[in-house]
């Protein structure tokens, strides 16, 4: 029996795909075996179990499976080797993630939730004392003050890198910054500095 025989005999009263099993093969069409093994070995296919290698064969599919995440070989056309691997596919975690919030929500962002955005503004809001004094005691220990920008090394580094840039590239970021300022605020915002340039006094806006 021929491979194409073989498919039309299988498609029909295989109840527990009992048609399928190696025993059976041997006794209805034994030079499948052969066929199997040689259509395996051709295309350096590792079958798990001899149904996964007969689904190869009958299937004619030239390409072993693997795992997506360890690439070891799995069973025909799956994707994962075990529950582990699946877990660390990022991508599917995603996919599963945007396809429950889609179910669920009828959208793919976690904020489009009923009362999602209150609740986590709120849990923001709750935090932000603790913050606001956790910065203020790490600035005080590291620079000895609650700003930054108040420490007197910190306003040198800023105004050292100003002016060298400015110096070298003025106009070029003043005119940035004006065009910056209208298109996504329909303003410009003002702050002055004053840098000496070939006798010239920017002021920069």
């Amino acid at each position: 029996m021929n491979k194409e025989k073989f498919k039309k005999y299988i498609s029909r009263d295989n109840p527990g795909f009992y048609k399928t099993r190696r025993g059976h093969i041997k006794n209805v069409a034994p030079n499948l075996l052969i066929e199997i093994k040689k259509f395996l070995d051709e295309n350096k296919i590792s079958p798990l179990s001899f149904s996964d290698g007969f689904k190869y064969y009958i299937n004619e599919c030239s390409s072993q499976y693997t795992c997506k995440s360890c690439g070891n070989p799995i069973l025909y056309k799956s994707q994962y080797c075990s529950t582990k691997c699946k877990n660390l596919d990022i991508d599917n975690i995603l996919d599963r993630s945007r396809k429950t919030l889609k179910e669920r929500y009828g959208s793919t962002s976690p904020l489009s939730a009923p009362g999602a955005m209150e609740k986590a503004q709120k849990r923001i809001r709750s935090k932000m004392d603790s913050i606001n004094e956790k910065r203020v005691k790490t600035n005080l220990e590291r620079f000895g003050v609650t700003n930054p920008a108040f420490s007197p090394a910190v306003k040198n580094k800023i105004s050292k890198t100003l002016k060298t840039a400015y110096i070298e590239k003025g106009d070029d970021i003043i005119e940035k910054r004006r065009k910056t300022n209208l298109f996504e605020f329909r303003r410009i915002y003002y702050f002055t500095i004053f840098l000496c340039r070939k006798n010239k006094i920017y002021i920069i806006k």
